[in-house]
């Protein structure tokens, strides 16, 4: 039997000042500028929906290659497969 993992008492860096590790796509229903702006102004990298894609852009062919390039989705929309 395996023993245990011990648990970490190291806390991860959560605060708004991490927030330039990650690249946020806004999706089509989340591409409003005071986001974008309120994103960018804490360090964030964001991508923005229209620039890749078009507007009508089926979400099975850009959700996955957003999601292979490790971005975080932000959406208002609720996805199904």
């Amino acid at each position: 039997m395996a023993a245990k993992k011990k648990k970490s008492t190291t806390r991860s860096d959560t605060s708004l000042e991490s927030l330039d590790l990650y690249t946020f796509f806004l999706d089509r229903a989340s591409e409003s500028k005071a986001l974008y702006d309120a994103l960018t102004a804490k360090g964030a990298h964001v991508e923005i929906h229209r620039d890749y894609y078009k507007d009508d852009e089926d979400d099975q062919v850009w959700l996955p290659e957003v999601a292979a390039k490790r971005w975080v989705i932000i959406s208002q929309n609720q996805f199904n497969e």
